[in-house]
């Protein structure tokens, strides 16, 4: 997922543009680029250093970090619990709630768009009759409080995100566990 540093985010690759916003301020003459989980750097041909995206710990340069360095009337995108990209053909999971659609569609294309905290124990998706056989990207999220359980409610002690699918036939990766 592309993060354009104008508080949205796509599949697909966009021109990134600078400060101002407009078409004129499009970056040129870029050298380098480098990625972290949630920013960005760019180098251009003249020394200059560009820097957009997360800055929870100053990866940004710009002398502040964390929630508090977000620019004044900045606030956090709200989405459902899950949406689909008809673009992509991803869902994107970003609250707890949005893990039930992976059970509803087992052949689907899964990707995490935030760290989700689950309050319950979570009961495993798919079986040996309808296994899970899509994709799973955890693209680089967390799922904090991940407690497996073959009983609703009742935790197994298995906290790993491939507990999560009973049967699994698909893909799971870039979950941090």
């Amino acid at each position: 997922m592309v993060q354009k540093g104008d508080g949205t985010s796509q599949y697909s690759p966009v021109q990134v543009v600078g400060v101002s916003g407009t078409s004129d301020s499009v970056l040129k003459n870029i050298v380098a680029v480098a990625a972290g989980d949630t920013h960005a750097v760019a180098l251009s041909v003249n020394g200059e250093v560009y820097t957009w995206g997360g800055n929870m710990y100053g990866q940004l340069g710009n002398g502040t970090s964390g929630i508090e360095s977000a620019i004044e009337g900045d606030e956090e995108e709200v989405h459902d619990a899950v949406e689909f990209d008809e673009n992509t053909g991803y869902y994107t999971i970003y609250a707890a709630e949005g893990l039930e659609k992976v059970r509803e569609v087992l052949d689907g294309k899964f990707i995490l768009g935030k760290d989700i905290t689950l309050s319950s124990a979570f009961a495993p998706i798919g079986d040996a009759d309808k296994p899970f056989t899509g994709i799973f990207d955890g693209n680089g999220y967390r799922i904090n409080n991940l407690n497996v359980s073959s009983e609703p409610n009742i935790g197994d002690n298995k906290t790993s995100v491939s507990a999560m699918f009973a049967v699994n036939n698909g893909t799971i990766q870039n979950v941090i566990s």
